[in-house]
């Protein structure tokens, strides 16, 4: 792990250096660049994306459990740098495909320009949405973003840090966007901060302490996309309104401390009735 200066413009330099070292130690690998892996939240300054690499393993080895398999027609909502989408490639045969949705365009130019070119049925797409923490200067709402995809296009849905930064009203509608483009059957993998009251985390630091209406908790009220947590009985609610059945129990995360070690974030999958 590579030690670096709290101050801004060494933490330039630092980010510069590790991206100069891993163009040339790994030229021809699927590796996003150090500032785009910092961007989706991998906080250790360090060379060769171990970190990266094992989540996404990580995630896509629970992703069997929403019924993964070559032939899957995958949605990945939020795909950020190509977290999930690089394991995927080992794993998606040719009738099998990906497509991922997200709000920042640089990323999706990366993953166009390396992931799709080597694997042209693995698609990107930029869609513009506002987020008050990600991309404050959106052009569309997160609350009437229509999905760019017609009704039961996909079997398998992933959404990992997704709900985490959606305001109640926002998660509503995208819940109401993933059981449209879902078939029937077909399931939904997602991630979420679920809390009944207010929590301070021992575990990984994060305080999610002020109440956002009567359903959620935020961990900062000037900006409460940055972590929001949602009660679990209110979001299952929600979900079961659209047609999206609780597939066993949720699985708790590591985030708060305790957990049975499934995934960092909570986890519910859901299935399309």
């Amino acid at each position: 792990m590579v030690r670096v200066p709290g101050d801004s413009f060494n933490r330039r330099v630092a980010t510069g250096a590790i991206e100069v070292v891993e163009s040339i130690a790994f030229p021809n690998s699927l590796l996003p660049p150090f500032s785009m892996r910092r961007f989706v939240g991998h906080a250790r300054w360090e060379i060769g994306g171990k970190d990266f690499r094992n989540l996404g393993a990580h995630l896509v080895e629970k992703l069997r459990d929403a019924g993964l398999r070559p032939q899957s027609r995958v949605l990945d909502i939020g795909s950020g740098c190509g977290r999930i989408a690089i394991p995927l490639t080992a794993i998606l045969d040719g009738e099998g495909s990906y497509t991922g949705i997200e709000l920042s365009a640089p990323l999706v130019r990366w993953c166009s320009s390396h992931i799709t070119r080597r694997f042209p049925k693995f698609t990107f797409v930029h869609s513009d949405i506002g987020n008050g923490h990600y991309n404050p200067d959106g052009k569309y709402d997160a609350g009437s973003y229509r999905f760019p995809f017609p009704d039961s296009t996909f079997d398998l849905l992933v959404a990992t840090s997704v709900f985490t930064h959606l305001l109640p009203n926002d998660t509503e509608h995208y819940l109401s966007e993933c059981a449209r483009v879902l078939e029937p059957g077909g399931q939904l993998f997602a991630s979420f901060y679920f809390a009944d009251a207010p929590v301070t985390s021992s575990a990984s630091g994060l305080r999610l302490e002020s109440c956002w209406g009567d359903n959620a908790f935020v961990a900062d009220e000037s900006d409460p996309e940055a972590a929001i947590g949602v009660k679990p009985t209110w979001l299952l609610q929600q979900a079961s309104k659209l047609g999206l059945e609780l597939v066993g129990s949720i699985r708790r995360g590591s985030w708060t401390g305790g957990g049975d070690g499934y995934s960092g974030q909570d986890v519910a999958i859901f299935r399309r009735t």
